[in-house]
């Protein structure tokens, strides 16, 4: 998964593409009457794939298509249903890379997916058409020693939908290995098959971290791979779990989904500074557990500051699991660690992990209906793709859109806050932009006004986009830092 973000929406066949051609500028053509299980059909494919060629800061997206060539016979030709909308996909639109794999050519987007089969290759026994299948992006390309062992996700020359050059699957048609292609249950839905990459990520997190009954256990981050790794947990037999979030929203979230205790989290130097840092948060952790430290801690954010408060965290002995993808380079109390023997230990993707992710959901000893708020049809997936960067969002998914949720103007500051001018010189300009940071992820909008001399204050105004929720208190206990006025204020 990568990044947090993410939306689920349905990938169906378009009747008439060509209604999509005023909003994507891409001339389509009805491939309606295309049969989809004649092996040698030039099968028409709309896709939504983006170029690194950046615009406005972001890469070009748009809705094309693309002609499928011979089917191998190991692979099965599918008709794809339901696509989820990852945080790396969002990543890959506005920047054109994650990390080492930078986009040279346009790639299709696209690898949370569920679908039916239309076609099955020659070599292809346990498939036929119209089995409804989850979809496991990973293929490993050669049988080589991590294979071997059962860890495939660590080959290097491994096949990743939607990673550079593989093309993903939000497509109407996509083809794939049969072995990666699991059968879904009659009580599964394709929106939960979506799901299951999500959920495989919370399952091989909690499988590295050890997770068992009666565990204790420490998340730092609710977006949905926290939210997943809380049900995963909370599955495998977790006594108690704690999880932290910069978001009231995401942790009522948590809470409806099974949390024991949620905690919200500051952020910015300043705020931490009051708060009392990582440390700190480390003891209210402790605090919420009855005063014992967590058996197990979950990293999901990839933030500096969150993987030092894991650290510090997890009881001596424990382990600490990093999920989130963050800087390449952070500073960390590995010393901490080392003489209280915390093993840290990575998390890349996950491996055979799908047959038990769809026994919990068939059981229904996990839900990730709830992940879902939004549901687009293919024709409308730049939209869904604008609609991603909507922090509340968590997942979005069939061809109606129901409850879309667009933010009104501004109307009013909810705080108007000054800091004396003396103070606002022995401010770092580091400091300042952390705070900036945690607004923006907080849905506060920060209108600065910038002093001219030393005796001149530091003026912001602080606009609220969310729904009914305060701003952070640690947003505003910077030292010195005074409220104007903070009253409470509904902009929707």
């Amino acid at each position: 998964m990568g990044k947090e973000e993410g939306r689920i929406f349905q990938a169906l066949p378009i009747g008439n593409p060509q209604n999509c051609i005023s909003q994507t500028r891409v001339p389509l053509h009805d491939s309606s009457n295309i049969n989809a299980t004649d092996t040698h059909a030039p099968l028409t494919n709309n896709t939504i794939s983006i170029a690194n060629q950046p615009r406005d800061g972001c890469s070009q997206q748009h809705l094309g298509r693309r002609v499928r060539g011979q089917r191998p016979p190991a692979e099965v030709l599918l008709k794809m249903h339901s696509v989820g909308i990852c945080g790396s996909d969002v990543h890959y639109w506005q920047h054109g890379r994650i990390g080492d794999f930078v986009l040279q050519e346009p790639m299709v987007l696209g690898h949370e997916a569920a679908g039916t089969v239309c076609a099955v290759g020659t070599s292809v026994t346990h498939l036929v058409p119209g089995d409804r299948v989850a979809i496991e992006p990973g293929v490993p390309r050669e049988n080589d020693e991590f294979c071997k062992n059962g860890r495939y996700n660590l080959s290097p020359s491994i096949f990743f939908c939607a990673t550079p050059p593989d093309h993903g699957s939000l497509c109407r048609y996509y083809t794939h290995s049969a072995s990666f292609c699991y059968k879904l249950p009659d009580n599964v839905s394709y929106e939960e098959g979506a799901l299951v990459e999500p959920l495989s990520v919370g399952i091989h997190a909690c499988r590295r971290a050890g997770v068992s009954l009666g565990s204790y256990v420490f998340i730092c981050g609710a977006g949905p791979i926290g939210l997943v790794c809380l049900l995963v947990a909370k599955g495998m037999g977790a006594a108690k779990v704690v999880i932290t979030d910069l978001s009231s929203e995401r942790l009522a979230k948590a809470r409806e989904l099974g949390a024991d205790f949620v905690l919200l989290s500051g952020a910015g130097s300043e705020a931490e500074a009051s708060l009392g840092g990582p440390q700190d948060m480390a003891r209210r952790v402790a605090e919420c557990l009855g005063g014992t430290p967590p058996d197990i801690s979950i990293e999901c954010t990839g933030a500096e500051a969150c993987v030092q408060a894991s650290i510090y965290a997890t009881r001596s002995g424990g382990v600490l699991v990093l999920v989130g993808m963050g800087p390449k380079l952070m500073t960390l109390p590995i010393l901490n660690a080392a003489v209280r023997e915390v093993d840290i230990r990575g998390v890349f993707r996950y491996c055979n992990t799908w047959p038990m992710a769809i026994a919990m959901l068939a059981s229904r000893h996990v839900d990730v209906q709830p992940l879902v708020t939004h549901r687009f049809p293919l024709s409308s997936a730049l939209e869904a793709f604008e609609n991603v960067k909507i922090p509340r969002l968590l997942k979005s998914g069939p061809a109606d859109v129901k409850g879309r949720h667009k933010p009104q103007h501004l109307k009013a500051p909810l705080a108007q806050i000054h800091i004396p001018g003396l103070v606002c010189h022995r401010l770092c300009l580091t400091q300042v932009l952390k705070l900036v940071r945690h607004a923006v992820i907080a849905r506060v909008m920060l209108v600065i006004s910038v002093p001219l001399s030393r005796t001149d204050g530091l003026n912001f105004k602080v606009f609220f986009f969310g729904s009914q929720l305060p701003v952070s208190k640690s947003c505003l206990k910077a030292k010195d830092v005074q409220p104007i006025s903070q009253e409470p204020l509904v902009l929707f």
